[in-house]
This record gives structure tokens, sequence and C-alpha cells, in this order.
């Protein structure tokens, strides 16, 4: 568009919105105190070999570390995470 003499270009300004990235919006969720949590790996094949102990300890969803807090927020910036839990 361009502005002629004497007229006024009335536009707002373009709004930033970060997008997530959908990878990582299903591999974690926040439980309901603020936590990051997700599954561990190990769960998808080759079951057979692996005791029934192992097999219920890997399918529990488990607390992301702090560590890795600051990637899955760069991924996931409309998370609602509480920095302190945990």
């Amino acid at each position: 568009c361009v502005c002629r003499p004497g007229r006024f270009l009335i536009s707002s300004a373009p709004v930033c919105v970060c997008a997530r990235v959908q990878a990582s919006a299903k591999r974690f969720r926040v439980t309901g105190t603020g936590k990051i949590v997700r599954r561990c790996a190990g769960k998808q094949h080759l079951l057979s070999k692996k005791n029934a102990k192992r097999r219920k300890r890997l399918s529990k969803m488990v607390q992301v570390n702090k560590s890795d807090y600051s990637n899955v927020m760069g991924a996931l910036p409309y998370l609602k995470v509480n920095k302190k839990a945990g």
C-alpha cells in the first residue's frame, strides 16, 4: 500500500504470535500444580524381554528435569508452568 500525500494510512501493527511445536505439545503435559511431566522411553516395542516390574515402571509419567524446563518452555511458549514446583 502506497501512502498518497494528504491521506492517512490507518493500520494496526501485526501481532507477534509464537507458534508452539506440535511434536512437543504431544509429548509433555502440565499437572494441576504446574509441573511438566513426560512419559518414559522404552515402552514401545520389544516388551517380551522386559519383566513386568520394568514395564510397570516405564508406563508411569515422570517429571521433567529442571535443567530441561527452558527447552520445553521454548517449544511451548503458552504453557502455564509453576517454575517453583517440584
